[in-house]
């Protein structure tokens, strides 16, 4: 429920969850970076293997150049990381607005690393799966974005803004020209939040400025030692885009400068947390991805599979006729056999008494 029908104050908002996102730009010689979207860092488990991505949204990284990824940094500053386009992993479907930047900044190293962020246990925290059922959201709910304003993306380092938004329309049928179902959020957005994360506030808690900040601790989940941010925060989808129009028929003569001017309509299509989840889990380049990742740390503690050792075994389909010709190569040897055996008797016994 809007927090204005509550009769409280705005929903205040932790700032440890701006640490989540990087911006996603290019390199320029003027300025030294141009910022033009959102990205926000993500991490999974496989195989017993953490594996971390950077998400954002396709047509972000769709110019003809290589980009760049500005992160933050513990000291106060931010790093430039160049990153070539062949880096990025694209959905296997072209229609679909995500693509991931494989990351080897680690949760479970977090003291050690010099990059400020957070990074989002995507599967735990998000809105699918059987959280559905946990988390109840529906329309003119209060969420909010953290990600980039084009404008003032920060001299030394980034400087993420959070925008609050209501849910519009839940994510029924699908929107062109995205294929899939997608959630309408009512932002004012403007440039910059493409791939932008949104949250929803799952407590429904007005938090104050006299509040506790978020509470850190540590799990040993399937023995490991992590360190957590417990934030009642679920992530729900990620912006890909807003609608924009001409409304000249919407304002008298006399305002002519906004007659001419192109308004936004408020409005920005969300990707669901579902697609986004089923792109890290599923699709062909991540699992790919995943995979010789998992081959190559086998390969480094010497593992090798159970049939290594039987060399000559023959595949199927090897020779479909491998029974027929080991049978005839077993008769012939066992005829040759016996013919070597027929020696007389006598010469047997005279070789013998020579020995």
């Amino acid at each position: 429920m809007p927090s204005w029908t509550r009769g409280d104050v705005p929903m205040a908002v932790y700032d440890a969850i701006r640490k989540c996102v990087a911006f996603v730009g290019y390199p320029t010689e003027r300025d030294g970076f141009s910022a033009e979207g959102t990205g926000f860092f993500v991490h999974v488990e496989d195989a017993g293997l953490d594996f971390g991505y950077l998400i954002t949204a396709r047509h972000v990284i769709d110019a003809n150049r290589d980009m760049a990824i500005r992160i933050n940094m513990k000291d106060g500053t931010s790093k430039l990381h160049p990153v070539p386009k062949s880096a990025w992993i694209l959905h296997s479907k072209r229609s679909m607005d995500i693509c991931a930047l494989p990351t080897t900044i680690n949760p479970d190293h977090a003291d050690n690393d010099p990059h400020d962020i957070t990074s989002l246990n995507i599967y735990n925290m998000s809105m699918y799966g059987p959280n559905i059922d946990l988390y109840t959201m529906s329309i003119g709910d209060e969420v909010f974005i953290s990600g980039l304003f084009a404008s003032r993306p920060g001299e030394r380092k980034n400087i993420p803004i959070i925008r609050m938004a209501n849910v519009s329309a839940m994510p029924e049928e699908p929107l062109w020209p995205y294929p899939t179902p997608c959630y309408l959020i009512e932002t004012r957005s403007l440039g910059g939040t493409s791939g932008a994360p949104i949250f929803f506030n799952w407590t429904r808690t007005t938090l104050t400025r006299q509040m506790d900040p978020p509470r850190y601790g540590t799990t040993n989940a399937e023995g490991k030692n992590r360190v957590v941010v417990v934030m009642p925060y679920i992530f729900v989808g990620m912006i890909l885009s807003s609608h924009a129009r001409r409304f000249e028929s919407d304002f008298p003569p006399e305002t002519s400068a906004l007659r001419d001017s192109e308004f936004n309509s408020g409005i920005s299509v969300a990707m669901t947390a579902k697609d986004v989840i089923d792109f890290i889990k599923h699709d062909e380049g991540m699992v790919q991805h995943r995979n010789s990742v998992i081959e190559r740390e086998r390969q480094k503690i010497g593992h090798r599979p159970s049939s290594a050792n039987q060399r000559h075994v023959l595949s199927p389909d090897a020779n479909p006729h491998h029974r027929e010709d080991f049978m005839s190569l077993l008769n012939a040897a066992a005829k040759t056999k016996k013919q070597g055996d027929q020696t007389s008797p006598d010469e047997t016994d005279d070789s013998s008494g020579d020995s």
